[in-house]
């Protein structure tokens, strides 16, 4: 154990924290890979794969309203106390899907897990972010990072695998109390932590009482200009924008794929499992030996460009063949490099930004810039998805990949002046990091 953490500048101090936090992202890891497997699995099979355009518009807005709920919020309450809220009504949701699914005949329980497995595992994951960025300073977050967010690769690893060996034995709607217990036991850790060490360092309370409802919407109302006159931001946006047409394109083209593959729901549970664990693999050996090392050498920027070029890869391999060989390559790229390539050097890019907007910059970029993409994405799946042929959609994921592609050159090209600039800012200012 100690040359492990010789090896990643882990300072002795430091042990105890980090070991908090690797056990609460492979819990929540752990968690999000059942509940991922599970509902793909209950929505193909019990729903249909023709309603996912449907979903993505019931997404957009529910991730609307969500969202500009949680940025209104973020910046008044210590991450640790939203954490737990969270996980709590998460978990509620849960086990009242289970009820549902379990002892009704209601159709409606699928679409409402889909909504709510999609919701928590965005903001869960902004959320998670946000509360190491409490907790840490910049030059620890610069060394304990890695370990703290690889190891929620390990966790969907070993929930890939839990979900593999377990849906064929008791059902896969029964494996979402396996996913509520993941949840129960992270709050139990969070409260304990909190317990002990008080409320996160980093944090600064807003004022409270009076005016709790005009202070909330001031946060959104300065979010919002912060948006609108920010270059690096609206570039970054529009790159966004495409990037999420592309992405739910793909995850209609890949389900649709498995969901023609697999005839039997514990069949298709399994398969993601495993396919899940495997990718957990590559994501965590990628991320821990490979991402740091491209950052270095190529620069934030360069690094940037991977994930599009790999979704346009993506598509090709499926205008080429629609079937599961094509669909494992669109699973690569959307669960190996997003997240082992895309989120690192993302978390890198908005080092541009100030600290104190970065709570609701990223609440708000889901609110309001992932709405209106997804709302496209399922327009075009609607008028397309039912054409005899697939050829048309996966057309159309080529183009928006590309125009991604395109806009993600240009946003770099505002990289740099934004950084310059809140470092200056930084230099001048009185700031937790120095």
């Amino acid at each position: 154990m100690r040359w492990l953490t010789n090896l990643l500048m882990i300072k002795d101090e430091e042990r105890s924290a980090l070991l908090y936090y690797v056990t609460l992202f492979v819990l929540l890891g752990v968690g999000l890979s059942v509940g991922r497997g599970s509902m793909a699995a209950l929505f193909l099979k019990r729903y249909g794969v023709e309603y996912l355009p449907v979903m993505y518009v019931a997404l957009s807005v529910c991730l609307a309203a969500t969202s500009i709920t949680y940025a209104a919020y973020v910046d008044r309450v210590a991450s640790e106390r939203l954490f737990v809220k969270m996980l709590g009504m998460l978990g509620a949701l849960i086990a009242s899907s289970w009820a549902f699914m379990t002892f009704t005949n209601v159709e409606w329980v699928y679409p409402a897990y889909y909504l709510v497995y999609e919701l928590t595992s965005e903001m869960l994951l902004i959320h998670a972010k946000l509360y190491v960025d409490q907790n840490f300073d910049s030059l620890q977050l610069q060394r304990l990072s890695a370990p703290m967010f690889a190891s929620a690769h390990i966790g969907k690893t070993v929930g890939g695998l839990v979900l593999g060996v377990i849906a064929p034995l008791i059902g896969v709607a029964n494996t979402l109390l396996i996913w509520a217990a993941f949840v129960i036991i992270p709050v139990l850790l969070i409260v304990r932590r909190h317990a002990d060490v008080g409320m996160s360092p980093f944090f600064r309370p807003g004022r409270k009482g009076r005016g709790g409802l005009r202070q909330s919407i001031n946060q959104v109302t300065q979010g919002m200009k912060f948006f609108q006159k920010t270059a690096l931001l609206r570039a970054s946006s529009y790159a966004f924008f495409f990037m999420v047409i592309s992405f739910f394109i793909l995850n209609y083209a890949v389900d649709r794929v498995l969901a023609e593959t697999f005839p039997r729901e514990d069949q298709l549970a399994a398969f993601i499992g495993w396919v899940t664990a495997i990718m957990g693999a590559l994501a965590l050996l990628i991320q821990m030996l490979v991402t740091g090392r491209l950052l270095r050498y190529f620069g934030v920027t360069k690094v940037g460009l991977i994930f599009p070029s790999s979704m346009v890869l993506s598509f090709l391999a499926l205008l080429i063949t629609f079937t599961l060989p094509a669909a494992l390559i669109g699973m690569f790229s959307r669960d190996v490099i997003f997240h082992a390539i895309r989120k690192p050097a993302r978390m890198v890019f908005l080092h541009a930004l100030p600290d104190y907007m970065l709570g609701r910059v990223s609440a708000l970029s889901i609110g309001m810039v992932l709405p209106l993409a997804l709302l496209a994405a399922s327009g075009f799946l609607l008028l397309t998805q039912n054409l005899p042929n697939p050829f048309y959609f996966v057309v159309g994921g080529v183009f928006s990949s590309l125009w991604y592609l395109y806009f993600r050159m240009r946003a770099n090209r505002t990289y740099t002046p934004a950084l310059l600039s809140t470092l200056s800012h930084r230099l001048f200012l009185p700031h937790r990091h120095g």
